[in-house]
């Protein structure tokens, strides 16, 4: 990341609003206090001194994802190990896998165990890191996208937390320069697919054959579509249709790229859509409902200068997909050389808030959003500058509440954990919405979906189990399905599938009544009120 804060303000870039009602807000330079706040002893999030350790602590590192990945109940984390600003200058490095060794609320503690779990003399040049079930076993799995031109890592765990690298005939060995991965189930099949950023060149997409065997289907299903400097490629359904979309952003002005899913994991270009130029500044933007309306708005690093913003989407309102892209919603301090995104509601009231992670202007900054798009400023943090290039959002002591880890890329301060001390989470997963009509394959398997968000997300990561009740109205009887366990396809989308074959219920026509019921990391549960899915070809 770019650490010359004066020289990204330097650029400037052009910057277009859909609607912009009020003035322009002051230059961070006018708005900038003299002194950056002092830590408050208060203040909700506290840094853990000694919270992490081991012998890569104090490496640069870019990436920062959390799981648990040995089964005890406990989330682990994973740290990504690299400089993005001099790929290939800097030598690789062995990851940190930090595993939770708390002992109880209030106690945070992990060890780096990465020498006796990661394959030997594994290491890498890192630009970001997923976690996520590639082969479908129950166990989480842990892919490294490299920079350098250098291809993506997949790494395969045991169940244990001991992992593997795949063989080359298992994972494309495309090089890239890639400063984030993202996993999803693009193709509506029940698997996790990658999409990785390459810097000047196409998104890399590699779809999944449901074994955690990977093909780089980049130019059967993606755009022709260099992208500039590329930073981060998310998955979200933004137009509303129950599939996985994607953006990809990059440090530029050209337009960031939206690319709209056709439902079977090919994408055509929808950019002028978005219709945001974008600015030099970009680094990162994530995807939520941030009102609770039912469609995924945004919320931006840089949207303009150096300003943080919000994309408010206008699906719901006028049946047309549009963004209304906004600065004034930021109440308070903004305008600093920022890095992250992460959502925690932090204060229990439904409503998505915002943590940005501040490179080197500020320390990380909490805004609280009303649910009215007005995000308020608070000083939330005790500890003062930590120059974050990535962070994770966890509860590490399985006390209800969702911490926040950091990753820091260019200090070399080593990396950071704050426990949330402020209101422990009381709401069940969001049930926003669940499609109608579903999905009947070739095969006979009737599929829906649901969108379904919870008190926190950070790059496709929820915390969220599902399952759900079907009773079927089929041409030839009824039928009863009850704990059918739903997949995480990514970006608060899940699939639920019935094998009407399997059932011997004729596919054509079929009616069910489903109910969902979704549980967070802390136990809340959800049911949502019954929903008619009918089928379709």
């Amino acid at each position: 990341m770019d650490s010359a804060a004066a020289a990204r303000a330097a650029a400037l870039p052009i910057f277009f609003i859909l609607t912009f009602a009020a003035a322009a807000p002051a230059s961070p330079a006018q708005r900038k206090p003299a002194s950056i706040p002092a830590p408050d002893k208060n203040a909700q999030f506290k840094y853990v001194e000694g919270a992490l350790g081991g012998p890569s602590y104090d490496i640069k590192c870019e990436g920062v994802d959390v799981g648990d990945f040995d089964g005890d109940g406990k989330l682990d984390i994973v740290f990504a190990t690299g400089f993005v600003l001099q790929p290939a200058r800097q030598k690789k490095h062995i990851p940190q896998l930090q595993m939770n060794k708390s002992t109880g609320e209030g106690n945070i503690k992990f060890v780096d165990e990465a020498l006796e779990r990661l394959p030997k003399d594994f290491a890498v040049q890192a630009g970001m890191v997923t976690v996520f079930d590639a082969d479908r076993d129950g166990d989480l799995d842990i892919c490294f996208a490299q920079m350098g031109s250098r291809p993506a890592r997949l790494i395969l765990n045991d169940g244990k937390g001991h992992f593997t690298e795949t063989a080359d005939a298992r994972f494309p060995t495309v090089k890239m320069s890639s400063a984030s991965v993202e996993f999803g189930d693009v193709d509506s099949d029940g698997d996790l697919d990658l999409v990785f950023s390459d810097q000047g060149s196409k998104t890399r997409l590699f779809i999944n054959d449901g074994t955690g065997k990977y093909t780089d289907e980049t130019d059967a299903r993606m755009p022709d579509i260099a992208v500039p400097v590329a930073q981060d490629a998310t998955f979200a359904d933004i137009d509303g249709d129950f599939d996985l979309d994607l953006v990809v952003i990059g440090k530029h002005a050209n337009g960031q790229n939206l690319f709209v899913n056709d439902g079977n994991g090919k994408f055509t270009d929808a950019t002028p859509v978005l219709n945001y130029p974008g600015t030099a500044n970009n680094y990162e933007c994530e995807w939520a409902d941030l009102d609770n309306d039912g469609d995924v708005d945004a919320f931006w690093v840089s949207i303009e200068k150096m300003n943080e913003g919000a994309s408010k989407n206008l699906l719901r309102e006028t049946g047309k997909l549009s963004f209304e892209h906004l600065t004034n919603c930021i109440k308070g301090h903004n305008g600093d050389d920022d890095n992250e995104i992460t959502f925690i509601d932090v204060n229990d009231d439904g409503f998505l808030d915002v943590i940005v992670g501040s490179l080197l202007d500020w320390p990380e900054k909490l805004y609280i959003n009303d649910g009215k798009w007005n995000f308020t400023y608070v000083n939330a943090f005790d500890f003062g500058i930590d120059p974050t290039c990535d962070a994770a959002a966890g509860d590490f002591d399985n006390d209800g509440r969702t911490d926040y880890v950091t990753a820091n890329g260019e200090s070399g301060t080593g990396n950071k954990i704050y426990r949330n001390t402020g209101p422990k989470d009381t709401h069940g997963p969001n049930i926003l919405k669940i499609d109608n009509p579903g999905r009947l394959s070739a095969a006979g398997v009737f599929e829906f979906h649901a969108f379904i968000q919870d008190n926190s997300y950070d790059d496709g990561q929820d915390f969220i189990h599902c399952s759900f009740n079907a009773e079927i109205e089929a041409k030839n009887g009824k039928f009863k399905k009850e704990n059918i366990a739903m997949t995480n396809m990514g970006g608060h989308l899940f699939r639920g599938a019935l094998d009407l074959a399997a059932m011997k219920a004729e596919p054509n026509g079929v009616k069910a009544s489903i109910i969902i019921e979704a549980v967070d990391h802390t136990g809340n549960k959800t049911r949502s009120k019954p929903a008619l899915v009918t089928s379709t070809k």
